[in-house]
């Protein structure tokens, strides 16, 4: 697969096809890329904070997870209602120096909510292997711990995950007559909230 440098359109449907539904990914050529689509003054960031004006982040594209097992977390996630819109492998210099590490291979699959809102990357690295052991970590731990998704009937989507494995870390509470909330332990050491919203 070869990509032009720097992109001149957005990489997901060079990645997944012209025919993707899913219109933006950043994988970025970057700066070219990140002033023309973000209007990202690099100048100008420098004296004013990194917040100005002249900084607009448009949405939140995408969250990516590194899994060893890219079937089982996708399989995961199409149970809570996500849909594949693409899957390849990524590979190449272009990809190494976005991120950072040499002749990377990894198979990438993208998963879109039910919104269209936001998109879930899993990535399975071949070259060079993932790093790390997988850990079932507290909530309080540091770092990125886990996603929430605003879901109907609660008690439904855990009861069919339990039927398939997926366990509690404690219970379904309700806060303040507005919000029923868990949380819930995926493949992987992956963490997510669910919060259902109560009618009032």
């Amino acid at each position: 697969m070869k990509l032009e440098s720097p992109l001149t359109s957005y990489a997901r449907p060079a990645l997944f096809g012209s025919n993707s539904t899913v219109h933006s990914i950043p994988y970025l050529s970057a700066v070219g890329w990140l002033k023309t689509n973000f209007g990202y003054n690099f100048l100008t960031a420098s004296s004013v904070g990194c917040y100005s004006k002249l900084m607009r982040i448009r949405h939140v594209d995408h969250v990516g997870m590194v899994v060893n097992d890219l079937e089982a977390a996708k399989a995961f996630f199409v149970d809570l209602g996500f849909t594949p819109v693409g899957q390849t492998t990524v590979e190449g210099e272009w990809a190494g120096r976005v991120i950072g590490l040499k002749d990377v291979r990894s198979d990438i699959v993208m998963l879109q909510a039910p919104d269209g809102q936001v998109n879930l990357e899993l990535s399975k690295f071949h070259q060079p292997e993932a790093v790390g052991d997988i850990q079932h970590s507290a909530a309080n731990t540091l770092g990125l711990r886990h996603i929430a998704f605003q879901v109907e009937d609660i008690e439904g989507i855990v009861e069919a995950l339990n039927q398939k494995g997926r366990k509690l870390v404690g219970d379904i509470q309700t806060y303040e007559d507005a919000w029923k909330l868990c949380y819930v332990q995926g493949p992987e050491g992956i963490l997510i909230e669910l919060a259902e919203q109560l009618e009032k």
